[in-house]
């Protein structure tokens, strides 16, 4: 597990400590199942165990001890339960496998409190001589909300990396229009992982087209070579929006809004980037409620969304909007 959800638990355990040292006689700890906000869907997929919003910061002595439980209710887990797979990635030449396992869930019992967990693999095995390493894992708390879940994505062209997300299913906690599950890459030749950030599929799956993430800029990135190209926004200081891929996948179109929640996008701003020489035209400017969705369907016209989930067509020859009926 990488060391984010390690201190993710470590955090939760340290704190759960502080409020049952802090607490009198009279009082006891409360278990931190017992104070997450309930979903608003029916079903609550099992998801990392949430970060608390204040703690004290761990001090190595601390996070040795915190490791070990968790190691320790990881080894219940897969001692006690029989393992599933869920899905099988073979790379298209025959040479590797990716698997995702699924140890489900069950009651552990913490030092302070008793949380429903499950824990997943994702497995790369070299069907050459049969070596197999586990590339990923994820310990989740089944009452969570928000995303989780191992997933595989992409085997790249040249067949040497896999592409995967840690985010198969649920949906993000707050209001934040454009959020995409991140998305990662193994090396088979290195085993390197590396994150890659939220990207759209090209039509070809070569390519993706994503946000930098602590930027306002587009990123296109190779399957095969990584990053070959990136450019600024035209609007510097607005939230990101959608992307969507022409389909002849030479060009992109992508959002950006005013505000990051819905159903008030506030203003809006519709660019199309042409890839051959990453040049960039401002297709649209757009009051609140603004649009919060674009897909790129034929290549004369566009399919956006706004806030009030009223569907509009865009076309790119005569630059005229209209309201679908």
């Amino acid at each position: 597990m990488d060391l984010k959800r390690r201190l993710e638990i470590s955090l939760v355990f340290l704190m759960m400590l502080a409020v049952a040292q802090a607490c009198t006689s009279n009082f006891t700890a409360t278990p931190l199942s017992t104070l997450a906000v309930p979903t608003a869907t029916v079903t609550r997929p099992p998801t990392d165990t949430p970060r608390p919003t204040e703690a004290t910061p761990p001090t190595p002595d601390d996070v040795a001890t915190l490791h070990a439980v968790e190691t320790a209710s990881i080894q219940t887990l897969t001692s006690t339960v029989h393992p599933e797979v869920l899905e099988e990635y073979p790379s298209p030449d025959g040479k590797w496998r990716a698997e995702v396992i699924r140890y489900d869930c069950i009651n552990y019992q913490y030092p302070d409190y008793v949380e429903r967990i499950a824990y997943e693999q994702l497995k790369m095995i070299n069907l050459m001589d049969g070596n197999e390493s586990v590339v990923e894992d994820q310990l989740q708390n089944c009452d969570g909300i928000g995303g989780g879940g191992l997933k595989g994505l992409y085997w790249s062209p040249n067949k040497r990396y896999f592409y995967y997300t840690d985010w198969r299913e649920g949906h993000p906690e707050g209001c934040g229009n454009y959020i995409l599950p991140t998305v990662y890459r193994f090396d088979t030749l290195t085993q390197e992982r590396l994150i890659v950030g939220g990207g759209h599929i090209s039509p070809d799956k070569t390519k993706f087209a994503m946000w930098e993430l602590q930027k306002n800029e587009i990123v296109i990135w190779d399957l095969d070579q990584g990053e070959v190209a990136r450019v600024a926004s035209m609007e510097r200081m607005r939230f990101h929006g959608e992307i969507s891929w022409s389909p002849d996948g030479q060009s992109i179109v992508y959002l950006q809004t005013e505000w990051d929640c819905a159903p008030d996008y506030g203003k809006t701003y519709l660019t199309r980037l042409n890839l051959a020489d990453m040049s960039q035209e401002l297709l649209l400017e757009q009051d609140a409620p603004g649009f919060g969705g674009v897909s790129w369907d034929t290549m004369n016209q566009l399919t956006l969304r706004d806030g009030n989930n009223n569907m509009w067509t865009y076309n790119l020859v005569s630059k005229e909007l209209e309201a679908t009926p």
